[in-house]
Protein backbone atom coordinates (compact mmCIF):
# COMPACT_ATOMS: atom_id res chain seq x y z
CA UNK A 1 0.00 0.00 0.00
CA UNK A 2 0.98 3.63 -0.84
CA UNK A 3 0.69 5.56 1.96
CA UNK A 4 0.08 9.37 1.02
CA UNK A 5 1.08 12.21 3.37
CA UNK A 6 -0.55 15.45 3.74
CA UNK A 7 -0.85 18.33 5.94
CA UNK A 8 -3.99 19.52 7.70
CA UNK A 9 -3.95 23.40 7.96
CA UNK A 10 -0.51 23.19 6.92
CA UNK A 11 0.70 21.98 10.05
CA UNK A 12 0.13 18.29 11.22
CA UNK A 13 1.31 16.21 8.90
CA UNK A 14 -1.41 12.75 8.10
CA UNK A 15 -0.54 9.80 5.92
CA UNK A 16 -3.46 7.11 4.34
CA UNK A 17 -4.03 5.64 1.75
CA UNK A 18 -3.56 6.55 -2.02
CA UNK A 19 -6.88 6.70 -3.60
CA UNK A 20 -5.78 4.22 -6.18
CA UNK A 21 -4.86 1.54 -3.34
CA UNK A 22 -6.42 -1.80 -3.97
CA UNK A 23 -9.89 -1.91 -1.47
CA UNK A 24 -9.00 -4.74 0.42
CA UNK A 25 -5.51 -2.60 1.85
CA UNK A 26 -7.52 0.80 2.01
CA UNK A 27 -10.61 -0.82 4.37
CA UNK A 28 -7.58 -2.89 6.55
CA UNK A 29 -6.33 0.66 6.88
CA UNK A 30 -9.46 2.64 7.99
CA UNK A 31 -11.18 -0.48 9.78
CA UNK A 32 -8.05 -0.47 12.37
CA UNK A 33 -8.20 3.47 13.10
CA UNK A 34 -8.78 4.00 16.47
CA UNK A 35 -11.75 6.49 15.14
CA UNK A 36 -13.88 3.74 13.75
CA UNK A 37 -13.03 1.05 16.28
CA UNK A 38 -14.20 3.11 19.15
CA UNK A 39 -16.99 4.12 17.03
CA UNK A 40 -17.97 0.63 16.26
CA UNK A 41 -17.60 0.94 12.52
CA UNK A 42 -16.15 -1.32 9.71
CA UNK A 43 -16.26 -0.04 6.35
CA UNK A 44 -16.44 -2.45 3.02
CA UNK A 45 -16.21 -1.43 -0.29
CA UNK A 46 -18.77 -4.17 -1.99
CA UNK A 47 -18.61 -3.45 -5.83
CA UNK A 48 -16.39 -0.41 -7.83
CA UNK A 49 -19.28 1.90 -7.09
CA UNK A 50 -20.26 0.96 -3.59
CA UNK A 51 -19.47 0.70 0.11
CA UNK A 52 -20.75 0.45 3.16
CA UNK A 53 -20.44 1.41 6.65
CA UNK A 54 -21.12 -0.88 9.53
CA UNK A 55 -22.19 -0.87 13.35
CA UNK A 56 -23.25 -4.49 14.04
CA UNK A 57 -24.06 -3.93 17.54
CA UNK A 58 -25.26 -0.13 18.35
CA UNK A 59 -25.33 0.68 21.93
CA UNK A 60 -26.16 3.53 24.46
CA UNK A 61 -24.08 6.17 22.84
CA UNK A 62 -25.43 5.67 19.68
CA UNK A 63 -28.74 6.32 20.62
CA UNK A 64 -31.05 9.54 20.88
CA UNK A 65 -31.61 11.29 23.83
CA UNK A 66 -33.90 10.42 26.63
CA UNK A 67 -34.20 7.38 26.43
CA UNK A 68 -35.45 5.99 23.20
CA UNK A 69 -34.58 3.23 21.12
CA UNK A 70 -33.71 4.96 18.12
CA UNK A 71 -30.24 6.06 16.43
CA UNK A 72 -29.31 9.07 17.09
CA UNK A 73 -29.30 12.18 14.30
CA UNK A 74 -25.79 12.97 14.81
CA UNK A 75 -24.62 9.48 14.80
CA UNK A 76 -26.32 8.81 11.30
CA UNK A 77 -24.95 12.51 10.38
CA UNK A 78 -21.46 11.35 10.94
CA UNK A 79 -21.92 7.87 9.42
CA UNK A 80 -23.08 9.26 6.16
CA UNK A 81 -20.19 11.67 6.10
CA UNK A 82 -17.66 9.15 6.90
CA UNK A 83 -19.22 7.09 4.14
CA UNK A 84 -19.75 10.40 1.53
CA UNK A 85 -15.92 10.75 2.21
CA UNK A 86 -14.58 7.18 1.29
CA UNK A 87 -16.54 7.45 -2.48
CA UNK A 88 -13.31 9.50 -3.29
CA UNK A 89 -11.91 6.07 -3.51
CA UNK A 90 -14.49 4.18 -5.80
CA UNK A 91 -12.67 6.47 -8.88
CA UNK A 92 -9.58 4.89 -8.20
CA UNK A 93 -7.66 8.23 -8.94
CA UNK A 94 -4.41 7.94 -8.65
CA UNK A 95 -3.85 11.95 -8.79
CA UNK A 96 -6.35 12.72 -6.01
CA UNK A 97 -4.30 13.41 -2.73
CA UNK A 98 -6.98 14.68 -0.73
CA UNK A 99 -11.13 15.06 -0.56
CA UNK A 100 -13.14 17.55 1.44
CA UNK A 101 -16.61 17.18 1.88
CA UNK A 102 -18.68 20.40 0.58
CA UNK A 103 -21.84 19.50 1.49
CA UNK A 104 -24.38 17.24 2.93
CA UNK A 105 -28.06 17.47 2.44
CA UNK A 106 -29.15 14.74 5.01
CA UNK A 107 -33.14 13.88 5.02
CA UNK A 108 -34.59 11.86 7.89
CA UNK A 109 -37.33 10.15 6.76
CA UNK A 110 -38.28 7.66 9.83
CA UNK A 111 -36.80 6.86 13.34
CA UNK A 112 -33.74 4.57 12.44
CA UNK A 113 -34.64 1.66 15.34
CA UNK A 114 -32.17 -1.47 14.28
CA UNK A 115 -30.00 -4.33 15.64
CA UNK A 116 -27.11 -3.39 13.36
CA UNK A 117 -26.30 -0.13 11.29
CA UNK A 118 -25.60 -0.75 7.46
CA UNK A 119 -24.79 2.76 5.58
CA UNK A 120 -24.47 2.58 2.14
CA UNK A 121 -23.05 4.61 -0.11
CA UNK A 122 -22.22 5.25 -4.26
CA UNK A 123 -20.90 7.67 -6.60
CA UNK A 124 -23.52 9.31 -9.09
CA UNK A 125 -21.03 11.64 -11.17
CA UNK A 126 -17.80 13.30 -11.48
CA UNK A 127 -17.15 16.50 -12.73
CA UNK A 128 -13.83 17.86 -12.42
CA UNK A 129 -13.06 18.24 -9.13
CA UNK A 130 -16.22 17.31 -7.63
CA UNK A 131 -17.53 14.12 -7.00
CA UNK A 132 -21.72 13.76 -6.58
CA UNK A 133 -22.66 11.01 -4.36
CA UNK A 134 -25.46 9.36 -2.28
CA UNK A 135 -25.75 7.78 0.89
CA UNK A 136 -28.71 5.80 2.84
CA UNK A 137 -29.69 3.71 5.75
CA UNK A 138 -32.49 1.59 6.04
CA UNK A 139 -34.07 0.71 9.35
CA UNK A 140 -35.49 -2.98 10.05
CA UNK A 141 -38.04 -3.27 8.39
CA UNK A 142 -36.07 -2.44 5.09
CA UNK A 143 -37.87 1.38 4.80
CA UNK A 144 -35.10 4.01 3.89
CA UNK A 145 -34.72 5.65 7.38
CA UNK A 146 -32.75 8.21 6.39
CA UNK A 147 -30.68 9.67 2.69
CA UNK A 148 -28.26 12.06 2.11
CA UNK A 149 -26.93 13.59 -1.35
CA UNK A 150 -23.01 14.61 -0.74
CA UNK A 151 -20.60 16.40 -2.72
CA UNK A 152 -17.11 15.95 -2.03
CA UNK A 153 -13.90 18.47 -3.13
CA UNK A 154 -10.97 16.32 -4.52
CA UNK A 155 -7.57 18.19 -4.64
CA UNK A 156 -5.13 16.89 -7.22
CA UNK A 157 -1.81 16.84 -8.34
CA UNK A 158 -0.65 19.59 -9.95
CA UNK A 159 2.77 19.47 -12.27
CA UNK A 160 4.96 22.21 -11.60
Amino acid sequence: MMMMEFRCMDKHLFQRPAFNDPFPKVEEYYNRSLQLQNFGAEIKFVTDNLLTVTVSHPNELHKGGMGVESVNGAVISYLFDLALGLTAYLIRDPKIQTSVTASLKIRFKKPLITKGIIVYAKVNQTKKNLIDSDVWVFEQNNQIAASANGILMTKTETKS
